[in-house]
Formats: structure tokens, sequence, C-alpha cells
């Protein structure tokens, strides 16, 4: 057993309560095999929670939560604007790193989630007090098809970022496919380890369904330019051409271009749209549809896709590098062309006439057996091994 400390640069909180669950659910899976205590700092730069600093602490178990607001309102000048809230960001990471300290004493390992910007207080650990750190790495920007990409960065972010990854210990990724990348960006670095994601099987699991006529589908994202909304829409307009007896229920934020889009495809009466829900919520829609489609142009992994295997759901996702590491044709999946409307639409008539080809139950099983908390906390606390002695 021992104690560990999480910086995290990403991670969910009251003003954005889905963003980076992956990094919160990676926490939980660590929390059975050690203690762990996350730190994360987040701006309130319109005083939702706070107009001064507030922190909150959840605990979860072997998890403790720690979540620091502070009010950082806007300036004018951009550069003075990321100046000032970039120095109150360290400044309180800093003190809420001593005060942890303070309280339970230094950790023996501490584990970095997103090198930027948290990175810079890992930095300062470990050379104040000589503690190693490790970092997990998630974000698509290091994929040379990404749209927002590392090399878009300042100059300044780069150098910084490297440096991180240059006084690392270790440094894990969720995909062979993000490790690539990751391994190709730097030379100076440790070699990266490949730790995937986890599903929470408590949540999503497999139910039976009664039999009905209407294909149900569904999609969750962002509904940005990564997921190609309108590209999947543009064939479900084909496929309804010829068979509309399905219903497509789409999760994700307000999108009035994708409003606008389903009434233009007359896809009104085929299509819902819903707002972000929790992840209990989402469970008991996906449990109830035939199918997940995301049709992404890039990722470094794909969360929903073992949420939906989990539930016994089969995928149709498209067929970029990092899906053959979750999908297998035709068991748990169909990979489908990227960014080609018609062949998509090909393969959702197929699965129409199809599903049943598909075991749902082994589906769910095997993703159980492969992504759950118990043997994805087991992963971390093995590498830990490799950096910090028994306690």
């Amino acid at each position: 057993m021992k104690r560990i400390l999480w910086l995290a640069s990403w991670y969910p909180n009251r003003l954005a309560p889905l963003n980076a669950d992956f990094i919160q659910r990676h926490a939980r899976a660590v929390s059975l095999y050690h203690e762990v205590d996350t730190i994360f700092v987040v701006r309130d730069a319109e005083g939702k929670v706070t107009k001064s600093v507030k922190q909150e602490i959840i605990k979860e178990g072997q998890l403790t939560q720690h979540i620091i607001y502070y009010y950082s309102p806007k300036i004018i000048i951009p550069v003075a604007d990321r100046l000032f809230s970039q120095l109150k960001y360290e400044r309180l990471f800093k003190k809420y790193i001593r005060q942890y300290i303070s309280e339970r004493g230094l950790p023996p390992l501490v584990h970095l989630h997103v090198g930027m910007k948290a990175g810079l207080l890992a930095i300062w650990l470990k050379r104040k007090y000589n503690i190693p750190y490790i970092v997990t790495e998630h974000w698509t920007g290091f994929l040379l098809e990404a749209a927002d990409r590392f090399e878009g960065l300042s100059f300044y972010l780069q150098k910084k970022w490297k440096q991180v990854w240059a006084e690392a210990a270790g440094i894990s990724a969720v995909s062979a496919y993000l490790c690539k990348h990751l391994s190709a960006l730097s030379v100076n670095r440790p070699p990266v380890k490949i730790i995937p994601n986890v599903v929470d099987t408590t949540i999503f699991y497999p139910v039976e369904k009664e039999k009905r006529d209407i294909t149900q589908f569904i999609h969750v994202s962002e509904l940005g330019f990564q997921k190609n909304p309108e590209a999947m829409l543009e064939a479900f307009a084909m496929v309804k051409k010829i068979n509309p007896s399905f219903q497509l229920t789409v999760f994700g934020p307000h999108n009035e271009q994708i409003h606008s889009l389903i009434k233009k495809m007359g896809l009104t009466e085929q299509v819902s749209l819903h707002a972000e829900v929790s992840q209990p919520e989402l469970a008991k829609y996906i449990r109830q549809s035939d199918a997940l489609i995301l049709y992404s142009r890039y990722e470094t992994f794909g969360c929903v896709v073992i949420e939906a295997q989990a539930s016994g759901v089969p995928v149709i996702v498209s067929d970029i590098p990092v899906m053959h590491e979750l999908v297998q044709e035709g068991k748990n999946g169909i990979l489908v062309k990227p960014d080609d409307p018609a062949a998509l639409a090909e393969k959702i008539g197929w699965f129409i006439g199809n599903q049943a080809a598909f075991d749902k139950a082994a589906i769910a099983e095997e993703t159980a057996i492969k992504y759950n908390y118990a043997i994805t906390g087991k992963m971390f606390s093995g590498w830990y091994a490799g950096f910090v002695t028994a306690s």
C-alpha cells in the first residue's frame, strides 16, 4: 500500500463536470490498491463558484479529491490575462501542495496527468523535495491528424512540455497509437508504457432488451470537428431513403448547426438530441441501444466505445488506427472507411438487418474483463512499483 499524490491538468469540476472524467476513473481504479490524493486547480473567470478562492474536498474510499477554484476575471489584453492567471494558478497550486505535505508528509511518488500546465508543479516538487514523478498523457493534439496539434502551441509551451517529459521517471499513454506519437515527439524522455482507459462495470453492463421493430442507435460526443457528426447525419439521411425504421439518440452540448442539419436532412422524426448527462444516466440509454456510432476523424482511445461494449452494445466506428485496439471486425463492432458517408450508410443498413449476428453477452464479458477498475488499477500499481519501494 502506497500513498500517491496526483497532480491533474484536467479534472472534472463544478465548472465542467464531465471534463476529463476518464482521469477521475483512473484515480478510482488506482484507489482500489493505494491511497490517492488528487489536486486540481481551475480558474473561475466568471465567479460562478467563488469570487476569491474556494477548495472543495471530495472523498470516495481511498480517493481524496482536492478541487481548488480561483477567481481571476478576464483582462482585456490577452497576454496580461494569461500571465496574471498563470501566476495565480502556480501560487495557489504550490500553496495547496505545501498544505498537503504539512498534513500528510512527503508522498513517495507524484503521478501527473497531462503535462501542461500542472507539470510545472511536478518539476517544482521534484527539485524542491526530490520526489520522483511520472506522467500519463491523453491529448489528441499529439496526433499528426489532429486539428489542434502540439506543434501549433507556442515555442515556450512545447519546450516546457518536453521538459516535463524529460524530467519524468516514466510516461504512460492510453493506447499504442498515442504511445507511437509521443515517442516520435521527443527522444529525451523515458519509454512510454501503455495503460488503457477504464470502464465502470457497475454502471455499464448488459440487460435483456425487448424485441422491437425500430433499431436504436446512440451517439455520444461534444459534436465538434473531431467527431464528424455531419458525416454521420448524412449517412443516416441516406439510410432513411431505404429503411426509415431506426432511431438515433444523440448526446452532446447544444449545437445550432447540428439542429439545422437534422431539419435540412429530414431527420427530425428519426434523430433526437439530448444535453450531456451523468454517466449513470447515460448508461441507461446505452443499455437500451442496439449499436453505438462514433465516426471520429481521430482519437487517442474512445472511452464511449468500451462503455458501449461493456453494456453488450456493438459499435460502428471509423476505421482509424486506434480503433483496431478496441474493435474486432464482426465480433464486437464494425469498422468503416473514414469520412465516407456512403460507406457508413452501407454499414448501418447492413447492421439493421444483421444485428443478431453479434453475441452481446460475449461482447460485454470480454470488455469487462479487459477494462475493469481492478485490472487497470493493478496495471498502474505494477507500474508504480518500479519507482518506489513497497511500504
